[in-house]
């Protein structure tokens, strides 16, 4: 009789497949749950978890003979994700503005008679913006906090992108534009700071794994 234990994180669903180290095209098992070998029988170790019947030939464990299907839905899943709901909504709604932005400003550049250089400036100033941010926002995060720095810079980037249509410029409107740089290089630190800090080991690369589904979708759909 083999006898041993496997643990997986909680939160992982997709079965997992174990193979022998000298036969790596032969499936050992597959694993749904923290799981138990006994003989040739494999028992789920929490009730309710899908069971898997193998063969055992010698020392050695050969291939899956049944399986049970993968579960749809993981309420450990969704309470790993679920602290993180608002800080991700609140994310989704400000980089499709931003993305909105990035598209948006040069049609409206274009409209109003600027140049092909001062369009390409409009662009670089928000790069140079973003770079500023990177180097001065640790220093506005220790001064502030997280809460009143993300708070601030929201502010700010919401208060610069109206006057875009106050002010038709291109000086103007450069300043802007690396002021909106800034903004969201603090933020974009904040962010990712705060979920790096709330999450666990078991949790961090799935929660970023949402977070950058979040943030390349967004972005993409304001710009639509």
């Amino acid at each position: 009789t083999v006898k041993f234990e496997i643990k997986l994180p909680p939160f992982v669903q997709q079965p997992i497949s174990y193979v022998q180290k000298n036969h790596p095209q032969t499936i050992i098992s597959t694993l749904h749950r923290p799981s138990e070998f006994h003989g040739n029988l494999l028992k789920p170790a929490l009730p309710g978890a899908p069971g898997h019947r193998i063969l055992i030939r010698g020392s050695n464990l050969y291939a899956c003979l049944e399986s049970g299907p993968p579960a749809a839905y993981s309420p450990a899943l969704m309470a790993s994700i679920s602290p993180f709901f608002p800080l991700l909504l609140s994310v989704a709604i400000l980089l499709m503005g931003n993305g909105l932005q990035g598209t948006l400003l040069p049609v409206r550049a274009g409209m109003e008679a600027f140049g092909s250089f001062e369009i390409g400036i409009l662009g670089s100033a928000y790069f140079c913006g973003f770079m500023a941010g990177c180097i001065y926002g640790p220093r506005v995060i220790r001064v502030a906090g997280h809460i009143r720095t993300f708070a601030g810079m929201v502010a700010v980037a919401s208060s610069v992108v109206l006057i875009h249509a106050l002010v038709l410029e291109p000086a103007v409107w450069w300043l802007l534009r690396a002021t909106t740089g800034f903004c969201f290089a603090v933020l974009y630190m904040v962010i990712e700071s705060w979920l790096n800090e709330k999450s666990t080991n078991e949790t961090r690369g799935l929660v970023f794994s949402v977070y950058t589904i979040i943030n390349l979708t967004v972005i993409t759909a304001g710009q639509m």
